[in-house]
């Protein structure tokens, strides 16, 4: 059966017919059903397929002959998913969910495809006037139409007959393959297991059965041959010389020969009249890459000698897991005793020593006699012991380091990754079904590889991993993420390129700062790699406005007295707006032409929105090929798990959240004066509050506003969202927040400004208002905070899951990096 045929129920509620409630399904394979059932009890577990598979509890337990039959050891476990499964009842869950992501994908045609899917035939115009009238009206959701079509009885009979699983129509009722292990209980049963999981018309027994082919896997279960065709699976060939005979004489007397590998390619090729190289897999999910830990050892100083400023500013890096042994350190430390120091060491990768001077230090001998290897600068005896170098106390020089052993680890799990179980059934579909039809060209109902596989580069530079992680290195090193699942290649560099024979193309986040914007640009030229070019270009004719909005407050010491200095402030506003070319290159002379300069040496444009493309052209920039493609909302955020260390104000909840640098641009100011009769507490989540502004921020603070400082821990920025009453940003400029997008993925209420591209990514799903007009701000808020409720979250949650993902964000680059490349 396919992998993603089993679902189970969890996360948000969906309402049907605005009547009774479903849960949205997750999809679990069925690897991961038969790990979770590794501490369950027979009954326990038959419990849980019920569940996952029907979407129900079982029915009496003591009843159930399968329970029996699983007692007795009649039937394996991964049997039981797939007698389940093939039930009538299994078969029309099944029937639903092979088709959900696709009828919930963002570009389906939507109520046509659900007819097409579901019904096999096209949509009658009853149907698609109730339907859309129901969406339009958001009466219903998509998933609530499907689940709603999925209880009629023309879907009940269409899935019954189980003709849409996977183009083969009338031969689905029957096996048409017969996969003959050697045993089971062991790796054998694994590989077709994995076959049969995905595959609706494969069978696996110990003995050849009825279906026209039989697969031996190994060619050693062959003991005759068998009815039908015939074809085997070629591991390895003994030393043993009749054993060697065997192998070469099943090589000639089957239909069909696979082997696994190169080694085995002369010996078979020889010998077998059709033969192909197939490689089994592995499931990422029982084998995740491990975040690379980073140990940090030793009693800190109030002289900070230690390094334990340097050390903070690391620890927003992702791929890393932090230990810290003594004290002092910025996260949680423990204190072994003497006697088991070494336990530490043994527990990390590396030793980090961020010391800015030392004796020693003496854990740099501990880590190396643990056999653990060393980063740290030269201080002490460092010198005379193997270690990886960086200059005392660069922060930058770090994290480069930290990057590149995380990127090696990540290239050595990449290396698998066409090793997968969906490429292992892919490619044995293909070869089944050219022994059944003698063509080549099948139906195909998993994921192939991908061929199109190319190096992408992708490059930050000044300020970003000088000290500084803002949103152009989230995107980054998530992109990355994306583009490696998907098959394609992509390493962040940090202020430097690729050799040129190490990449396909560099793709640039950033027009700020302009100088190590343009000279990483004119560098690709000169090396002749391909461009792309993520402008994240923000409106800095708003800078003089919003400067003029915190000297309202610097001068004044009352709300009242605020109230006065920001009169006409609008109209500031709008005069900065209708010249803003004049406005900038007043502001920052040269600034324009710099921008130009960085477009002429780009291939291709890529903008996070159509405001962003359109303010370019407002400025009257000449544009290079262009592209948008949205920012999408933190796959890192959105999966990591809720933490308990919440300060008080968080535990109780109901707070009016705003997340970003306190800075004049984020409008912090103007939020606290509208904010001052709602009588709910604000929270104020983001560094800089140390600067001027922040300074001048704590000035107006009431007492029920909190500051967070910045936060570096996924759980906590998580739970502290998850626990807002509403999310608000009224700022003056922005590209396309990836806060607002995180807590729209949360379902969190959002206010949002009115002047950057907000309403073009949140639509219906947000409240606006004017970032100089406080009414309009506390306006916004009251509509938010009075008109949530539990379905607006879902309905907002959904939406932006849907819009706004790394998976999609992946796929636009593909196709604009292959254009390029190809071009």
């Amino acid at each position: 059966m396919p992998d993603r045929f089993y679902g189970r129920p969890a996360g948000a509620d969906i309402p049907v017919n605005n009547k009774s409630v479903v849960q949205m399904p997750k999809y679990l394979s069925a690897s991961e059903l038969l790990a979770f059932g590794k501490s369950l009890d027979n009954r326990q577990y038959l419990n849980h397929l019920y569940e996952q598979i029907f979407l129900r509890p079982a029915e009496d337990m003591a009843e159930v002959e399968l329970l029996r039959q699983l007692d007795g050891g009649a039937v394996s476990r991964l049997a039981a998913i797939a007698i389940l499964a093939d039930s009538t009842e299994g078969a029309i869950t099944a029937h639903v969910f092979y088709h959900w992501r696709d009828l919930l994908h963002p570009d389906a045609n939507f109520l046509a495809d659900l007819y097409t899917f579901l019904l096999g035939r096209d949509i009658d115009e009853a149907g698609r006037a109730f339907y859309q009238g129901q969406l339009d009206a958001s009466l219903m959701t998509r998933a609530g139409i499907i689940l709603d079509i999925a209880q009629g009885e023309e879907c009940r009979a269409r899935a019954q007959s189980r003709v849409a699983l996977d183009g083969l129509t009338e031969k689905n009722t029957r096996a048409l393959v017969n996969i003959v292990i050697a045993d089971r209980g062991w790796i054998l049963e694994r590989l077709a297991g994995e076959i049969e999981q995905r595959l609706p018309y494969v069978t696996v027994g110990v003995t050849p059965g009825s279906a026209p082919i039989q697969y031996f896997l190994p060619y050693s279960a062959r003991r005759e041959a068998a009815p039908g065709m015939n074809m085997a699976l070629f591991t390895h060939m003994e030393q043993d010389p009749a054993m060697r005979e065997r192998f070469i004489r099943a090589c000639r007397e089957v239909d069909l020969a696979i082997y696994m590998s190169d080694f085995y390619r002369s010996a078979v090729q020889t010998n077998a009249r059709r033969s192909v190289r197939i490689t089994p897999g592995v499931d990422p999910h029982e084998f995740p890459t491990a975040p690379l830990r980073i140990g940090v050892a030793g009693r800190t100083y109030g002289s900070g000698r230690k390094g334990e400023a340097l050390v903070a500013q690391l620890m927003d890096l992702p791929g890393i897991e932090w230990h810290f042994s003594g004290d002092g350190w910025p996260g949680p430390c423990v204190m072994y005793p003497e006697h088991e120091r070494h336990a530490f060491f043994h527990t990390i990768d590396y030793l980090l020593v961020p010391s800015l001077y030392e004796g020693g230090p003496m854990t740099a001998l501990e880590a190396l006699s643990c056999g653990k290897p060393l980063i740290a600068p030269e201080v002490g005896f460092v010198s005379e012991l193997p270690h990886i170098s960086y200059p005392t106390g660069d922060a930058a020089a770090v994290r480069r380091i930290l990057v590149q052993l995380v990127e090696e680890r990540s290239a050595r799990s990449r290396v698998v990754q066409r090793y997968s179980w969906d490429a292992w059934a892919h490619q044995h579909h293909t070869q089944f079904q050219y022994l059944l039809t003698g063509a080549n060209a099948v139906p195909d109902i998993t994921k192939a590889p991908r061929s199109d596989v190319l190096r992408a580069s992708l490059i930050l530079h000044k300020p970003e991993g000088e000290g500084r992680t803002g949103g152009p290195s989230r995107r980054a090193v998530e992109t990355a993420v994306a583009l490696n699942r998907i098959g394609h290649t992509a390493i962040v560099h940090h202020g430097d390129l690729p050799n040129p024979a190490s990449a396909d193309l560099v793709h640039l986040f950033n027009v700020w700062e302009p100088q190590s914007a343009t000279q990483l640009l004119e560098s690709a030229r000169r090396r002749r790699l391909p461009t792309v070019f993520s402008s994240i270009f923000i409106d800095l004719a708003m800078d003089g406005v919003q400067n003029q909005a915190a000297a309202a407050f610097e001068e004044a010491r009352t709300f009242g007295q605020v109230e006065q200095a920001l009169a006409g402030l609008g109209d500031r506003h709008r005069e900065a707006t209708a010249n803003r070319r004049q406005t900038i290159s007043y502001a920052l002379p040269g600034y324009a032409e710099q921008v130009q300069r960085m477009l002429d040496l780009t291939d291709h444009l890529v903008t996070t929105s159509d405001f962003e493309f359109n303010l370019l052209r407002s400025y009257g920039f000449d544009l290079p090929a262009h592209s948008i493609v949205c920012n999408a909302a933190s796959d890192q955020l959105l999966t990591a798990e809720p933490t308990n260390r919440l300060p008080p104000v968080i535990v109780e909840g109901g707070y009016i959240l705003c997340l970003g640098n306190i800075e004049p641009r984020k409008n912090q100011l103007l939020l606290l004066h509208a904010c001052r009769d709602l009588d709910r507490p604000l929270v104020l989540a983001g560094g800089g509050g140390a600067s001027p502004y922040g300074k001048l921020v704590q000035r107006f603070m009431t007492p029920w506003t909190h500051l967070t400082g910045h936060i570096n821990d996924d759980r906590l920025l998580r739970t502290i969202i998850a626990n807002a009453a509403a999310f608000v940003l009224p700022s003056w400029a922005e590209g396309a927040p990836l806060s607002a997008l995180d807590a729209g993925a949360l379902g969190i209420p959002l206010v949002l400004s009115s002047q950057s591209s907000e309403r073009e990514y949140f639509g219906d799903h947000g409240y606006y208002c004017d970032p100089w007009d406080v009414d309009s701000i506390q306006s916004a808020l009251r509509q938010a905070l009075e008109n949530d409720s539990p379905d607006s979250r879902l309905r907002r949650a959904t939406f932006v899951r849907n819009n706004f993902n790394y998976d999609r964000v992946a796929d636009q680059l593909s196709a604009i990096y292959t254009g390029i490349i190809g071009g």
